[in-house]
């Protein structure tokens, strides 16, 4: 059955963004989870009515948004934790320093770690010190700094997973504040 999409509703029944498709015909298919990489603009809000054949839209605000846009691919937090967990970050420093690791909060080597070596806002290999290389919001090799081009990386078996950065055009990169909201406790 080939179904045609006429009409889009995003619902979330699991705290994950679908798509319900309803096809020509009026049959509901299966919920379509969303990905970035689909072209689909749609309408929030909006009651789509048509006079003579030209659609209307009513609504007392207008918002209209392109879905790609700001929709991500569907994952949840437990399985970003699960990619990352036991990574170690390693800046991209002549030293290749070593700045900890993304475990629980228990591990005294753990970037979750507040009393730590490396969680702490205060100790200076620490990537939440602010006035710190590896914290600094100015520092080229900090994660924080949204335009640096040399994050650290984050290493699980020898092989680089991604970036540890704030900076949004580094592909395979995950911002260290959302990190730690995702992660600090499911760890």
């Amino acid at each position: 059955m080939l179904i045609r999409p006429i009409n889009y509703a995003i619902s979330y029944p699991h705290a994950r963004p679908r798509i319900n498709v309803v096809a020509q015909h009026g049959t509901q298919a299966d919920p379509l989870p969303l990905r970035s990489s689909g072209r689909l603009s749609t309408t929030l809000g909006f009651t789509k009515h048509t006079t003579q054949g030209v659609p209307k839209i009513m609504n007392t605000t207008l918002l209209t948004f392109v879905a790609f846009c700001l929709v991500t691919p569907a994952v949840n937090s437990e399985e970003v934790c699960d990619v990352v967990k036991g990574a170690v970050l390693i800046a991209q420093d002549d030293k290749n320093t070593f700045l900890g690791k993304i475990t629980n909060a228990y591990d005294s080597e753990s970037i979750f770690n507040e009393y730590g070596t490396y969680g702490s806002q205060y100790n200076s290999s620490s990537i939440w010190n602010q006035y710190t290389t590896f914290g600094s919001e100015y520092s080229a090799y900090s994660p924080h700094n949204s335009y640096t081009s040399t994050p650290p990386m984050i290493v699980k078996n020898r092989k680089i997973l991604g970036y540890l950065s704030a900076n949004k055009s580094i592909k395979s990169s995950i911002s260290p504040n959302l990190l730690k909201a995702l992660c600090k406790d499911e760890l």
